[in-house]
């Protein structure tokens, strides 16, 4: 096909070509640089988002394991001075509510007769539990406080029999207790009482409700996404973008979150694009897990950046580059066809004399232009 071009065509088309293939391989070169830095800015502020907000998480139990714990002491100085007055415990745990406004409510619990040895004494008195159990639970109750007993013959005793058993600090799952005849969310941060010997006597609970975790995560947008926080086995605890999976479990509803809940209840950092249950699009997914030293209870803070909102500089970008690249290789060819054109004039000129001199027509004179030329159509011409 291109035999049957002129010059001119043939040197325009195959610069033309040569140009396109240039501008496409270094503009690509660029906008693949441009994309794997936009994902690797957002790997990067999703890791830190959730890397610093994680300790903050880590943070409140740590407070709240230090409350326990200064709490734990005055029970056991009022142990050891024997001043084994169940008032003075039930006021030490309405001034902690005091104090510490997110504190929904505490548990001081005793083993039977662990106390004072005075159970049966107590027996049938409302805030204490069967047979007068030491066992006072002392919540917010609108300006003043509500005390019930901790647990019945009912309760699910999970909270209490851990660190029973393990003597080490505690964190629940996300339970929903009847508290006050009314339902609410909550984990728990539980510290055990021992006495000098080490023996296991009861605990101290501090309960906060899954709404105060779901204030704090409201707030954080990453790039216009948002965050959520997981317990060890994969409970919603708190989600920013929709509060209604709050007390549903994750791992039933994506093999992504098993996964995820799999690596971080070891302590492991974990990175994927996923899609969002809370928004049904794809993101980048960062999640860090939670830990106090001294328990292996690992909860996922998690953050979710739209990949959308991920590529939208790229996009934009992408849109410039292209329109540039266009206007440029418009203007580059043009350039070059009016280049080659003037340069081919020449050989035009030239077939055209050729043409009159093999037809032995000899009457028109040669262009003085072409004749006094030294370059090779001068020369063909002459």
């Amino acid at each position: 096909m291109l035999r049957k071009l002129s010059v001119k065509a043939k040197i325009s088309i195959i610069t033309g070509i040569l140009l396109i293939l240039t501008f496409v391989g270094t503009f690509s070169v660029v906008l693949v640089r441009l994309y794997n830095s936009s994902i690797f800015q957002a790997e990067t502020l999703a890791k830190e988002v959730s890397r610093s907000y994680a300790a903050e998480i880590n943070g409140h139990f740590i407070t709240l394991e230090t409350i326990a714990n200064t709490l734990n002491n005055g029970i056991s100085n009022q142990i050891s001075a024997d001043v084994k007055d169940r008032n003075i415990i039930i006021e030490m745990q309405k001034d902690v509510l005091n104090m510490y406004p997110n504190i929904y409510g505490i548990t001081v619990a005793f083993e039977p007769n662990a106390f004072d040895g005075k159970d049966s004494f107590y027996t049938g008195e409302a805030e204490y539990g069967e047979n007068g159990l030491f066992i006072p639970y002392v919540i917010r109750n609108d300006n003043s406080f509500h005390i019930e007993p901790a647990y019945n013959s009912q309760t699910d005793m999970t909270w209490y029999n851990e660190p029973k058993k393990t003597k080490h600090t505690f964190i629940t799952e996300p339970t929903v207790y009847k508290v006050n005849g009314k339902d609410v969310a909550m984990a728990s941060l539980v510290v055990p009482i021992l006495d000098e010997n080490k023996n296991f006597m009861g605990v101290i609970s501090i309960d906060y409700k899954l709404e105060t975790f779901q204030k704090i995560v409201e707030k954080i947008k990453p790039k216009g996404g948002f965050v959520q926080l997981l317990s060890k086995n994969g409970i919603y605890v708190a989600n920013g973008a929709n509060d209604k999976l709050i007390m549903t479990d994750a791992k039933k509803q994506s093999q992504d979150w098993a996964d995820i809940i799999s690596q971080t209840s070891m302590g492991k950092e974990v990175e994927m694009f996923g899609k969002s249950l809370s928004t049904g699009k794809g993101v980048l997914r960062a999640a860090h897990p939670v830990n106090i030293n001294g328990t292996d209870m690992n909860w996922t803070f998690c953050s979710d950046i739209p990949v959308e909102n991920i590529l939208k500089d790229f996009y934009t970008q992408l849109k410039q580059i292209i329109l540039l690249a266009i206007i440029a290789l418009v203007v580059v060819i043009v350039a070059i066809v009016l280049i080659v054109s003037h340069m081919t004039r020449g050989l035009k000129y030239a077939e055209t004399q050729l043409d009159l001199l093999a037809q032995g027509d000899l009457s028109k004179e040669i262009d003085e232009k072409y004749s006094k030329s030294e370059d090779d159509i001068g020369k063909m011409i002459n």
